[in-house]
């Protein structure tokens, strides 16, 4: 095997990619009775990747909106654990409650996209971009009643 090609290769159970852009159902971890948290093979410093669909893009994408619109990440973290602990538990801020200027369903889009709750986020990257696209455009977006900050 190419050394150039195996320096990509991951250990089995380990998440390639960026964490601030992983979805929470991503991300799991496994307790034991007594409430420690381990890995399937018992090491404890172990992240797995389970159930992935186009959802995970779409939250993905929406940490790239939020950015783009905040010039920040959604979870400002010091620690890998803390950052795990917030996309899985924590609802990220309002957009606008950073950008005070951002108007319209920019909070909606932007928190549907990074819901916790997968079923609740957009169903696919196009859904997600014609909502922005009607937003930029001043037309109205897709009916935004069931989005939560969940």
């Amino acid at each position: 095997m190419d050394t150039k090609l195996q320096t990509l290769a991951t250990t089995p159970g380990l998440i390639l990619g960026t964490l601030s852009y992983i979805a929470p159902e991503q991300l799991e971890t496994f307790e034991t009775d007594g409430g420690q948290e381990v890995a399937p093979d018992d090491e404890s410093d172990r992240v797995v990747v389970v159930d992935l669909d186009s959802r995970g893009d779409v939250y993905s994408l929406g940490v790239v909106l939020f950015e783009l619109l905040c010039e920040r990440r959604p979870y400002l973290t010091t620690t890998v654990g803390a950052l795990v602990s917030a996309i899985q538990t924590q609802a990220p801020p309002w957009p606008s409650s950073i950008v005070p200027a951002l108007r319209g369903n920019l909070d909606a889009i932007v928190l549907k996209a990074l819901s916790r709750e997968r079923d609740a986020r957009y169903g696919s990257a196009e859904a997600l971009a014609a909502d922005v696209r009607a937003q930029a455009a001043g037309c109205p977006t897709s009916k935004m009643a069931s989005w939560t900050t969940t």
